[in-house]
């Protein structure tokens, strides 16, 4: 049975809600509040504050045993924040999903992933495949994957994308993510498809990722991405039947 969701949200088609229009939602008003000279806040961080919104709206924020949101994470990123020159620095955590995953899962300038200006020729062709290859039925995103793939003459891998989550993709470093791995989680909490089989998408450079959600094709910025559809478990990548089209 498909969950329930709130009003502008019900027109989301398919039987179940695979997080496309949680992603669309978050998105939509980000030049609103990005646009203007001397708003505060980069694109990021109006992504994360509507991000974590969306999540305490949904009841998968972390709540205190008080009744507050939870916002003490010793494991994930921390900022400072200092209120004058003669107070010590106060650290506020990123909050936690319910499921004890981080609520916003920031890149670190420091391990940006791969830019597609750096992929080599094979990966570039499998991104211009990713853009030609057509959207798959509702909860068919693995298949998508699969088919672009295939139209590459990589072969034929098969399963769903939490299966294909346990069997390629080993790492959660942003570093080692090229251009062309599959981006996957192997459950989210969004609709009984979700919670069964997870989600997956393809890795198109510059921190962007494609991916096939009830029978559209959309493109997120990794780090909406990952926070999205990561409330439950930790998003790695990988290649796909362990065949790298890059170093």
């Amino acid at each position: 049975m498909r969950e329930p969701l709130p009003a502008d949200e019900t027109h989301t088609p398919g039987v179940h809600d695979s997080g496309n229009a949680l992603t669309h939602d978050v998105r939509c008003g980000e030049n609103d509040e990005t646009r203007s000279p001397g708003v505060h806040g980069s694109r990021e961080e109006a992504l994360r504050r509507r991000t974590l919104s969306m999540l305490a709206e949904r009841g998968l924020l972390m709540q205190a045993p008080d009744g507050t949101r939870r916002n003490r994470n010793r494991n994930h990123q921390h900022f400072e924040h200092t209120r004058d020159a003669q107070q010590q620095n106060v650290i506020e955590a990123e909050p936690l999903t319910i499921y004890h995953q981080p609520a916003w899962r920031a890149i670190d300038p420091e391990r940006k992933p791969q830019a597609l200006m750096d992929a080599s020729a094979r990966q570039r062709d499998l991104v211009a495949l990713a853009h030609a290859t057509p959207a798959a039925e509702a909860d068919q995103c693995a298949a998508w994957v699969e088919r672009v793939f295939l139209r590459m003459g990589l072969g034929v891998v098969t399963g769903d994308a939490s299966a294909l989550y346990h069997a390629w993709c080993q790492s959660s470093d942003t570093r080692c993510l090229r251009v062309g791995m599959i981006v996957a989680v192997p459950a989210h909490p969004y609709g009984a498809g979700g919670r069964s089989w997870g989600h997956v998408g393809l890795y198109l450079g510059d921190s962007r990722v494609r991916h096939c959600t009830d029978g559209r094709l959309a493109d997120a910025p990794l780090e909406l991405w990952t926070s999205v559809y990561g409330v439950m478990a930790e998003p790695r990548w990988g290649w796909l039947g362990g065949i790298a089209l890059g170093s």
